[in-house]
């Protein structure tokens, strides 16, 4: 397997990488150079498309893009041309560790100042690339994929059974820690500071609570400048060389990414591939849910003459299926859902077939862009504008269905008036807490304390729900820290990246200022986006209140392994770390009680679809630990 991205080693102890060197040549798998001239001991090793720079004593290894390279490179007296690498290093070299937040981009990045021998690692604004770090009183090692650091003889292999438990149960608000002890994380929009003999210093860099608001007096101006910063985000991420290819589904976010590529590039072919069930399969849905793209691409295709849209089935067992070891050693780490991993693959396969080697897509845009606003209803009850909440309430009610009073205790006193919510759900026959769709074996959540640590993290939540719309984004927005930490690991295991230009920090910064009523207005959610891209997407999708279901033949998908999976759950239960960790006879229960069709099983989704398969691929990746081959 190729190596993208970088991996590096520097000496913390005088002598250290001589004494180690023996070892360190002997790994096959990572290109280590040792830096030319340099006498502090430092290896650093970028990949296949990571890039090595200097500027004065600062070292810099890079991967990504920086979309404003042109303009830190003019204020710091570079040549127009230089590369995104030796603009980092020139950065840091004249602001150091201040540097990171100027850069705007996707990136991971190591700046090593060799005469102050500091190290600084850090990350771009929502951590689209991972960047781990391993510190000994030897050595510091980094790399952007945390199984290249398990690569390496002296970093033990231990599991860290707090932070498996809270992956487990969906807690990712944690931003320090990984599955392994001893080795850790670089937080999204942070950096890790490491200097020998002083504390390592750990901080945020880009602080979205801190942004001010954003108030124009026209809700045109809003419009107008979101048009301009989405025109900007998807034409700083168009290929400067190769096709142009588009990830479209029949959302908002995908479309508007794919219609600004064919708006920007007229002249150019505009590639779209749509993932779509097999002809013929039963596919039933959750209420509210669609499960066939194809009408809503086709209406966006013929708005664009230079559109080609193709769409793109089933290719057999996923990388996830047939070879789960391989992606463990990649990623050093379980996915966190296996059913959309394996319907997403086709389609980096097809975007390599047609030599692109990133694929746009309309990822996370409801982070920024297309933000449903609901969150309005609370801040409104806060601020007692009674009558504004009542008139949403209705609108709400009379576009999506439901009554106000559902509307008003499910999205205001759930987290404002918690014991009037639970009254209500007790009256309705659901009183009680939900458990967790987990696989976790009861015992190991109560004794790792992650049971404890996730109502911690729910009551939290429920507190700045309350406080209003904003409170709401910026924790959804950081209760998402841990998730692309391996994203670009498994990317670079299927030889195509994923490109979403509504992550751009610009754009986020944007919506992330604006008023909730620009979000959700007279009961239509989504509103900013639906006018903003009034002038670029077809009344078909515009108007679309449905959710397009990921993956919805996940059943036939499970079904047709039913023999591998009843193997993988007699190894299950052999396994004294999978027993200890998972709910192993829960599984082994869901097994024996397999559905007789796609419609039994749509019906209890959570257990087949989130319970079983979750549980099986963790289970199979702490049998691989079990066994050494990790």
């Amino acid at each position: 397997m190729r190596f993208r991205g970088f991996l590096g080693l520097v000496e913390c102890q005088a002598g250290w990488l001589a004494h180690h060197a023996g070892v360190i040549s002997g790994l096959r798998r990572w290109r280590l150079a040792q830096t030319p001239g340099d006498s502090r001991g430092v290896l650093l090793a970028p990949g296949d498309d990571g890039a090595l720079a200097r500027s004065g004593s600062w070292l810099m290894v890079w991967r990504g893009r920086l979309h404003n390279r042109r303009e830190l490179a003019d204020d710091l007296d570079l040549d127009p041309g230089a590369s995104a690498a030796a603009v980092a290093a020139a950065a840091f070299r004249r602001w150091r560790a201040e540097a990171p937040e100027r850069l705007v981009g996707e990136f991971a990045l190591a700046g090593y100042d060799r005469g102050e021998r500091e190290l600084v690692l850090a990350r771009d604004h929502i951590g689209s690339i991972g960047l781990f770090f391993h510190q000994s009183s030897g050595a510091c090692a980094f790399s952007t994929h945390m199984g290249a650091l398990l690569d390496l003889p002296f970093v033990e292999r231990r599991l860290d059974e707090n932070r498996l438990a809270d992956d487990l149960l969906g807690n990712g608000a944690a931003m320090d820690g990984t599955l392994w002890q001893g080795i850790d994380r670089v937080p999204s929009g942070g950096l890790v500071v490491i200097r020998p003999g002083a504390a390592r210093r750990r901080a945020k860099y880009w602080q979205p609570a801190a942004l001010p608001p954003i108030r124009f007096s026209r809700d045109e101006d809003y419009v107008e400048a979101a048009r301009a910063l989405l025109d900007q985000a998807v034409g700083d991420n168009l290929p400067a060389a190769g096709p142009v290819v588009c990830d479209v589904s029949g959302g908002l976010d995908s479309s508007a990414v794919a219609a600004t590529a064919a708006r920007l590039r007229p002249n150019e072919v505009i590639h779209t591939l749509t993932l779509v069930p097999a002809a013929g399969l039963a596919l039933p849905t959750r209420p509210g849910w669609y499960a066939d793209e194809r009408p809503f691409v086709v209406a966006l295709a013929a708005c664009y003459p230079s559109m080609q849209a193709e769409f793109v089935g089933d290719r057999g067992p996923a990388l996830i299926e047939r070879d789960p070891d391989r992606l463990f050693q990649q990623l050093g780490a379980p996915m966190r859902n296996t059913n959309n991993a394996a319907w997403f693959e086709p389609s980096f396969h097809a975007a390599a077939e047609r030599g692109a080697q990133m694929l746009l897509t309309g990822g996370q845009g409801n982070y920024s862009l297309s933000w449903s606003g609901m969150g309005r209803l609370a801040e409104e009850a806060a601020a007692a504008r009674w009558r504004v909440l009542w008139h949403e309430l209705r609108a709400i009610a009379a576009k999506a269905g439901g009554t106000p009073l559902g509307l008003l205790m499910n999205d205001v006193a759930r987290y404002r008036h918690p014991r009037l919510h639970r009254l209500y759900e007790a009256m309705r026959g659901r009183g009680g807490e939900a458990s967790p769709a987990s696989p976790i074996a009861p015992d190991f959540a109560r004794d790792t304390g992650a049971m404890a640590r996730l109502q911690a993290r729910a009551a939290a939540a429920r507190h700045l729900y309350a406080q209003g719309d904003r409170s709401r984004r910026l924790d959804v927005f950081q209760a998402a820290e841990r998730d692309r930490d391996h994203a670009l690991a498994y990317q670079d295991a299927l030889g195509s990246r994923r490109i979403s230009p509504l992550f751009d920090r610009r754009l986020i910064e944007f919506c992330l200022g604006l008023p909730a009523d620009q979000f959700l207005r007279n009961g239509q959610t989504r509103s900013f986006a639906r006018r903003v891209l009034a002038d670029r997407l077809p009344r078909e999708v515009l108007e679309n209140q449905l959710r397009g279901a990921q993956c919805p033949e996940w059943f036939y998908r499970l079904d047709a392994r039913r023999h591998d999976l009843a193997e993988t759950v007699s190894r299950l239960e052999a396994s004294a770390l999978a027993r200890h960790c998972l709910d192993v006879p829960r599984l082994r229960k869901l097994l024996d009680a397999w559905p007789a069709d796609a419609a039994a099983a749509q019906a209890r989704w959570s257990d087949y679809h989130t319970v079983f398969g979750r549980g099986l691929h963790v289970g199979q990746f702490l049998m691989a630990v079990e066994a050494g081959r990790l």
